[in-house]
Order: C-alpha cells, then structure tokens, then sequence
C-alpha cells in the first residue's frame, strides 16, 4: 500500500492532544447511534427517538464533541460547515444555559481526535477525505485559547 502524505495540520492537532488536559463534564446518555433512521417527527417538530439498544453513559464532552466532529466533515462547502458548528454550539449553549467558551473548551479534545481518526482509518475517496479533514482541523485548531 503506497504511502499518504498527511497535512502538516495533523502535528499542529496532535501538539494540541499532547499538551491539553482533559477536565471531565458531566455524565450524561449518549444514543451512539442518533440520525434520521432513528428520529420521530411530526411535521416539522422532533417528537423522540427509538432504538436506543446501543446507549450508554459517557461524558457530555465526548458526546458533544463527537457531533462537532462529525458536522465538520459534512458533504457541504466549507463556509457552510463552519456556520453549521457555530449555529449548534451556540444553540446547544443557549438552551442548556451553559458558557458558550465552556462548549468549546470541552468540545475540542473530541472534536480533534473524531477529526483525527477519521483522517487515519478514511475509506473511500482519499482526496476528498484529506481535504474535508484538513479543512476541519485548521477550523478546530483556531479554537485554541
């Protein structure tokens, strides 16, 4: 198997995961397996979830950041991801009356590596992954404090 040139980006993501400290959240119920196939709506309201046979308790971090991750790597154009991430953590903020800064403090960790790994065990389209991941992490990497 040929070899992949990685971003430089990737050592600018993995310097920030030696150096940070991990501070726990709180333990909250995580789905493990949220999306449209297991959302009940009514119109255009939410209304549940089903099939939550898979769930466990985790760190609201890990969940929260996880879904950060994975919203960077949309099939969007990259203005459009960026606007996503900033629409969700400020309305997750807001509606659970939580520091904005504090989302994302907790979020990043996460974030990166779900970046991160994905970037290292991608199928498909490399050039495409590549870009999407790189895009992503110089994004995360401008949250650093």
């Amino acid at each position: 198997m040929a070899e992949v040139a990685v971003p430089g980006v990737v050592k600018e993501a993995n310097g920030i995961l030696m150096s940070a400290k991990l501070v726990p959240w709180e333990q909250i119920a995580s789905h493990r397996d949220i999306g449209p196939h297991n959302i009940l709506c009514d119109g255009t309201e939410l209304t549940g979830s089903v099939d939550w046979d898979g769930a466990w308790t985790c760190d609201r971090a890990r969940v929260f950041g996880v879904a950060v991750g994975d919203l960077y790597y949309l099939d969007l154009p990259r203005d459009h991801r960026r606007l996503l991430v900033d629409y969700f953590l400020a309305e997750y903020a807001a509606r659970l009356w939580l520091d904005l800064g504090e989302c994302r403090r907790h979020a990043l960790l996460h974030a990166l590596t779900r970046v991160l790994d994905r970037l290292c065990y991608q199928k498909g389209p490399m050039k495409h992954a590549m870009q999407r991941n790189s895009e992503s992490l110089e994004a995360l990497g401008r949250w650093v404090f």
